[in-house]
């Protein structure tokens, strides 16, 4: 075994469990793609809770129990992709919002059950995120050679944070906890953030629409205006190193992927850097969006802030009739 198979700590600790799958024709180690698919595997299992689920002979299981268990799929090649991707961010305010991502994160304890949701949340005292690649659909299970980061770990990535900002947790899709993912995060050039939480959008927009000071400046009368007469339904935030018209054009994209009711209104924000001044055209050109795509009443706000990641940043405060 040990010549056909030279392990390292921890892999090694598995070596009676891979004798027994060899001895049983389970698995085939005299080959190379044999070899690899066992690497693959102990990758992930060394590097998840299942290191310490299973003992040195995988608790009598066998090698097809133990491949589930894990989710990996050892029959995919590593994926390779040339980038850059987007981001979505989507704030999780809900058991039912976050079980959505039960089939592409499977081994997430957070999407096991409402009680472990409740635990990860305190009971909504933390703040969730779901980072999502723009290709995390498609990229298999298979651990490629920056594993844990490699391109299926990065393509979707939980954030907990407590009542005070503090980072609770940093979980990769390998259900892998790792805070070097944070810097990973920050330097992510492109965001959608999709929120549907009423409580946190009318706080996001009391924090960085109607306090800040703007050009054009709207205020939370604006929001309750609205508010009273139509149903908020979401928020989209676009942060990317692209035109605004761009933006809008994701935006917009966003809103009718996830809003299932007819459009009554829109309070747009607008952000740009002070290094960046922003022009008078930039703004004209979304009127044309609104115009030809929907028939509905926008209002519009424009504020300077060193707080976002690119030159631009829209957001969009979405209300449908009730």
């Amino acid at each position: 075994m040990k010549d056909k198979l030279n392990l390292n700590y921890p892999y090694n600790t598995f070596y009676p469990g891979l004798l027994r799958w060899s001895h049983d024709g389970e698995i085939d180690l005299d080959t190379e793609k044999g070899k690899a698919r066992v690497i693959a595997l102990l990758k992930v299992i060394c590097n998840s809770p299942a290191f310490d689920f299973y003992d040195g002979d995988f608790n009598g299981q066998s090698f097809e129990a133990v491949k589930n268990s894990v989710n990996i799929d050892l029959d995919a090649e590593e994926y390779h992709s040339e980038g850059p991707h987007r981001y979505r961010i989507e704030r999780i305010a809900s058991f039912v919002q976050a079980r959505k991502y039960r089939e592409y994160a499977p081994d997430w304890c957070i999407l096991e059950s409402e009680v472990a949701y409740d635990g990860h949340s305190d009971y909504g005292k933390n703040s969730i995120e779901f980072y999502i690649r723009d290709d995390m659909e498609k990229i298999p299970a298979f651990p490629g050679k920056d594993f844990p980061h490699d391109e299926y770990g990065k393509s979707l990535i939980a954030v907990i944070t407590g009542p005070d900002s503090e980072i609770i947790s940093v979980t990769s899709r390998w259900n892998c906890e790792d805070e070097k993912l944070l810097d990973f995060l920050k330097n992510i050039k492109e965001t959608v953030r999709i929120t549907t939480d009423k409580q946190k959008i009318e706080n996001d927009y009391f924090f960085n629409v109607a306090q800040p000071k703007g050009l054009i400046q709207m205020d939370m009368d604006d929001f309750y205006k609205f508010s009273n007469k139509y149903e908020l339904a979401m928020e989209v935030v676009v942060d990317s190193p692209c035109t605004l018209s761009d933006q809008m054009r994701t935006a917009l994209a966003e809103i009718r992927k996830h809003c299932t009711k007819n459009i009554a209104a829109i309070l747009l924000s607008i952000s740009y850097k002070p290094s960046s001044p922003l022009m008078g055209y930039e703004v004209d050109s979304l009127s044309d969006f609104f115009d030809r795509d929907l028939i509905l009443i926008v209002r519009k706000g424009i504020y300077k802030s060193n707080y976002i990641i690119n030159s631009r940043r829209i957001s969009l405060f979405v209300f449908v009739g009730k």
